[in-house]
């Protein structure tokens, strides 16, 4: 290659794949390939997901701020509560209640335009035997349907609930409508429905953690096949790990063969490096992490639960695995440390 997407080496990192290597820095993510003698390097992209969606990690950066689409499907404008998107947010997806949006258009901090890429689920308007049951921010879920949303708003008397799972038609009239201040039993069936002609606004949405809008991992790693991304400068103690069918799949879920995305320790820490050495090692500048994958022990969503071993931190110099150990530089930048499997950690 005569030339090269990144500017500087000096902070690239590389995870092998065998015939796949992936290429990063805090600027973007890069794949190159090799097939039958020929070399490829392209922007990475993650796998395609079901229908039109994109298997990548999403986060909420805005857990108060609220959007509102201007309509279930075809081209429509996004408003939020508060000044949220930037002009990279542009190519990217955005979910309202886990369907994405593709952004076409820029327009202001509190303002975009896109396309529906997964028709958006309904809004309804439910009447209920006692009102006085619900609060607004309740998850709700029917007893018999098992439709599942949220009231947004309580409006004359009416209860106004995005859906979350069960979208097409809601819960059944007469049906009970259980949710953390409404339990079955306390006469709070559903007495009247309307399906809403627009969505209502709801805080119930999300962005992708990776991409130009919010910055691109300063770390990658590879354990049990899967690729995984830390040190994001959003969200600096956030780790993603792919699922198990594709390094590039990275829908999360509960299943066993589904990606991860997650915090480790508190917020104020940066998740440096994460590296195999044995088991997993998460290097964070307050302290080491250990997730137990030795002996073929599966790493799944359910057993990632990273374990603080010890209070020293490491700085943003790679570490070197060495077998089932890892040597690395301290927090401040003068020791030099190595973590090594001793027993059960």
């Amino acid at each position: 290659f005569t030339t090269t997407p990144w500017a500087s080496a000096a902070n690239l990192w590389f995870s092998d794949f065998g015939d796949s290597l992936v290429i990063g820095d805090e600027t973007g993510i890069w794949l190159l390939t090799y097939d039958e003698g020929t070399w490829a390097l392209t922007d990475w992209e993650f796998e395609p997901g079901l229908g039109a969606s994109t298997a990548q990690p999403y986060w909420v950066f805005n857990k108060n701020t609220t959007i509102l689409p201007t309509a279930y499907t075809g081209d429509i404008t996004i408003t939020a509560s508060a000044g949220v998107f930037v002009a990279a947010h542009v190519g990217m997806r955005i979910r309202y209640l886990r369907r994405e949006i593709q952004v076409t258009e820029f327009v202001s901090a509190t303002t975009i335009r896109g396309t529906v890429m997964e028709e958006l689920p309904p809004t309804f308007e439910l009447g209920v035997a006692a009102i006085n049951d619900y609060r607004v921010g309740d998850v709700v879920q029917g007893v018999d349907t098992g439709f599942e949303g949220v009231i947004e708003a309580i409006i004359d008397e009416k209860l106004i609930v995005t859906t979350l799972n069960y979208y097409t038609d809601g819960p059944d009239v007469s049906e009970s409508l259980v949710s953390s201040s409404a339990t079955t039993g306390s006469g709070s069936s559903v007495t009247s429905k309307t399906t809403r002609a627009t969505p209502y606004s709801t805080t119930v949405w999300d962005e992708p953690m990776i991409g130009p809008a919010r910055g691109y991992p300063r770390s990658g790693a590879v354990a049990t096949g899967r690729l995984i991304l830390s040190d994001m400068p959003q969200i600096p103690n956030g780790v993603a790990v792919s699922g198990t069918s594709s390094f590039k799949d990275f829908l999360v879920g509960i299943e066993d063969d589904q990606a991860i995305a997650r915090e480790v320790g508190d917020p104020s820490e940066r998740l440096h490096h994460v590296i195999e050495a044995g088991d997993l090692l998460l290097l964070s500048s307050n302290g080491l992490y250990n997730v137990p994958i030795r002996d073929n022990t599966p790493l799944t969503p359910v057993n990632f639960n990273p374990v603080l071993f010890d209070k020293r931190g490491c700085s943003p110099i790679k570490p070197v695995s060495l077998g089932h150990s890892a040597v690395f530089v301290e927090k401040n930048g003068e020791n030099l440390a190595v973590a090594y499997m001793d027993g059960n950690i």
